[in-house]
């Protein structure tokens, strides 16, 4: 039995899976790709970040749980302080019909869709470093996680 699982095992973690395209919901995931980065802010004790989404072919992405959304409409992202502790999600969650097309934006091939937002009107933060990602949702918006940025709250 034991022998079984183990070679279980082994099939599933080798072999040619990564030459596949990861798909989810019918989106080939090889081509979208989320990025994170920190924005100029203007106001004490905002922390502003740009979220962007771009696509190697023209595809249609639904907006629900991103930063291109605004608000926030469900915790997106992952926010930890430096002891890896989670800021609380201070933001809005909503429970919907099914989407609609202005819920959905169409991304040109390598023209990329960003969306800049503060982050502290969303996230409870105090003042520190934090790591922050965008979570993608297979069951909502099928987007991939994005980079991991630190940004610094004064």
């Amino acid at each position: 039995m034991f022998g079984f699982i183990l070679l279980g095992i082994v099939e599933l973690s080798g072999g040619p899976v990564a030459d596949v395209p990861a798909r989810i919901g019918g989106k080939d995931m090889s081509q979208l790709q989320t990025t994170l980065k920190q924005a100029p802010s203007h106001k004490k004790g905002e922390v502003n970040l740009t979220f962007e989404v771009k696509s190697a072919a023209k595809q249609k992405i639904l907006t629900w749980q991103t930063p291109l959304e605004k608000p926030l409409s469900a915790d997106c992202l992952e926010v930890r302080d430096k002891n890896g502790k989670a800021a609380e999600y201070k933001g809005i969650s909503m429970k919907r019909g099914e989407p609609t097309e202005a819920d959905h934006v169409t991304l040109e091939a390598s023209k990329p869709v960003s969306e800049t937002f503060d982050l502290g009107s969303e996230y409870d933060l105090k003042p520190g470093k934090y790591t922050v990602q965008f979570k993608g949702n297979p069951d909502v918006n099928k987007l991939p996680d994005s980079n991991v940025v630190t940004v610094d709250v004064h």
